[in-house]
């Protein structure tokens, strides 16, 4: 079933385990869009500047600046991107972030391609 979501202009992933990151950007890049990825939040929340339209992949447990972090510093800096949560963190936890940070889906690790992708707004 195709996505209600829109086509994103660019995906950032946040993600700190780098064969994740590489598979998701290998993923996302097959559906033709431009993906910036990033192994921390401080080098994400440093360097760029997510657009309306973009997709920001957060990874929970970051180390330097964490999910929970880089979500606070993107709504007060009023930034307008779709947010999508993955974490492998156990299930209360997930639960807690997701109530926490309102993202606009979620997945707990390891995820179906399938519904991140329909999610992102490729499918």
């Amino acid at each position: 079933m195709p996505s209600d979501a829109p086509c994103p202009s660019r995906v950032f992933i946040i993600e700190d385990d780098p064969a994740v990151r590489d598979a998701l950007s290998l993923l996302i890049e097959g559906q033709g869009v431009e993906v910036v990825s990033f192994a921390d939040g401080q080098h994400f929340l440093d360097s760029a500047s997510p657009k309306p339209g973009d997709v920001v992949l957060l990874d929970l447990l970051l180390p330097k600046v964490d999910g929970y972090q880089v979500a606070a510093a993107l709504r007060e800096r009023s930034v307008d991107c779709r947010l999508i949560l993955i974490s492998a963190e156990r299930a209360s936890a997930f639960d807690a972030a997701v109530q926490a940070i309102k993202p606009e889906a979620a997945f707990r690790k390891p995820l179906t391609t399938t519904q991140l992708l329909e999610a992102i707004g490729t499918l």
